[in-house]
């Protein structure tokens, strides 16, 4: 694999992860895994790619399903959640990568008031057990973030989490 990841600009253009729809139904996580772990590899790297990831799902435009009703999708995002939980830090609140994760973890197929009773107390209990410690676990290892900067982290994430995602 190239060093596309340790170039020296301090420039970083959004990176955007493809997750084909083949690595979806085989439950192939080791693709994507493989190219977040770079992410992590050094302090420096972490910290010059927060919020600046995507993840797209090719080959599901022929669905009129949301990608997260979809099981092998929902499988598949839980599964490379047990490797690799640090979606807070590192994905984009300008795209729609984040939404997509988020919404594997809530029931699928609720109505409004299904969705207005239950969704506030599922997605509060995967912030507070898995998204935020592993935000945390990420902003301690880089070692840049302040309690302030975090604090705003925290709060992009969940106004993104509730009201959609930002418009550049």
């Amino acid at each position: 694999m190239s060093d596309f990841l340790n170039e020296a600009s301090d420039y970083v253009s959004p990176f955007v992860i493809v997750v084909s729809k083949e690595e979806v139904i085989n439950r192939d996580i080791q693709p994507a895994l493989t190219i977040l772990n770079r992410f992590l590899e050094t302090p420096e790297l972490a910290k010059k790619y927060k919020e600046n990831i995507d993840i797209a799902f090719h080959g599901y435009n022929d669905t009129s399903w949301e990608l997260f009703e979809l099981v092998p999708v929902r499988e598949y995002v839980a599964k490379l959640d047990n490797e690799f939980p640090y979606w807070l830090y590192f994905l984009s609140k300008h795209h729609l990568g984040l939404q997509c994760i988020i919404h594997c973890f809530l029931p699928p197929f609720l109505t409004d008031e299904g969705k207005q009773s239950i969704f506030p107390e599922r997605i509060d209990s995967y912030l507070m057990k898995r998204g935020f410690p592993a935000m945390n676990h990420i902003c301690q290892y880089t070692g840049g973030d302040s309690e302030e900067e975090i604090v705003e982290m925290t709060d992009r994430a969940v106004e993104y989490i509730f009201n959609g995602r930002f418009k550049n």
